[in-house]
């Protein structure tokens, strides 16, 4: 998260200048020690996954925003997000809840063509729109208020269908999401910021010659960069779209606690009473990539 967000210069002043960044810790994170045996020991954290959760002043949740992102597409997200606080600052009760209904109905559509489309472009099936089962709770509460059914009942028919997300699911494969990636690679360029902060993490030799010095560097960066994509795509198309069910759905209004346990439970897979054991070929976030002499 750091190396790609907050090391970001653009969209790190785009958070201090609208948000108030909170930290909390879901577990201890775990750590791995990899001793050779010949005095050369690896000792990396198993960083599992995070989410940012968008909050009002109150600590009512607007929107989560799960696992890694590219810093372009975060801020996209995010600006969508502040937008919907913009909308229901002022507002509260039935009212609060029909737009925040809404909101998070428009945001599954537009994932939902944004997917269809790069499927298309992949040349793979076309998916048919898919009909809702039944109207919504908010749906059925406009039409019982008739001074408001002129006004909302167009606005909820617009947004009543929802995106066939199972089926896109089923359509996408592990190869899948990585051709998708490469059709937005350019949304995964890290900026000067972030570049400076992992050439701190992994310093070169000096005795090193000139070639030795840039090939190991751009390749880890340029790995990284492709897997920043594959993670971008997937957590917005697959992950996002999910939270926004939930949101539809009303699940918000239980609480912080209870989405922060479906998130790390149904969208990451690791419960807070389950370490995450995955090491993968990935870089780690750590200065000389873990590695102790």
């Amino acid at each position: 998260m750091r190396t790609v967000l907050y090391a970001n210069k653009r969209l790190s002043t785009y958070l201090r200048n609208n948000f108030i960044l909170c930290w909390q810790s879901e577990r201890p994170v775990p750590v791995v020690t990899i001793d050779f045996g010949n005095g050369r020991i690896v000792k990396r954290t198993i960083t599992g996954n995070a989410a940012h959760y968008v909050m009002d002043s109150q600590g009512n949740l607007l929107d989560v925003i799960p696992g890694i992102y590219s810093a372009k597409t975060f801020q996209q997200v995010l600006t969508e997000s502040f937008r919907l606080w913009d909308m229901v600052n002022d507002v509260s009760g039935f009212r609060r809840e029909l737009i925040l209904e809404a909101h998070h109905r428009v945001r599954l559509k537009k994932i939902r063509k944004a997917w269809n489309r790069d499927l298309k472009k992949l040349g793979l099936t076309n998916i048919s729109q898919s009909k809702p089962s039944g109207s919504s709770k908010s749906m059925r509460a406009v039409r019982r208020t008739k001074s408001k059914r002129g006004i909302e009942i167009p606005v909820m028919q617009i947004v009543q269908k929802l995106p066939g997300i199972s089926t896109l699911r089923q359509k996408t494969l592990k190869s899948t999401w990585q051709q998708m990636a490469h059709l937005h690679g350019e949304n995964a360029k890290l900026d000067s910021g972030s570049l400076n902060f992992i050439k701190w993490q992994n310093p070169i030799k000096i005795t090193a010659s000139k070639a030795l010095i840039e090939n190991p560097l751009a390749r880890l960066i340029s790995n990284f960069e492709q897997s920043l994509a594959v993670d971008t795509i997937r957590n917005e198309y697959e992950f996002h779209s999910q939270i926004h069910q939930w949101f539809c759905e009303g699940e918000q209004t239980k609480g912080f606690t209870y989405i922060n346990n479906r998130v790390f439970s149904e969208i990451f897979l690791t419960p807070a009473n389950e370490p995450l054991l995955d090491l993968g070929n990935a870089y780690t976030g750590l200065r000389s990539g873990g590695i102790h002499n």
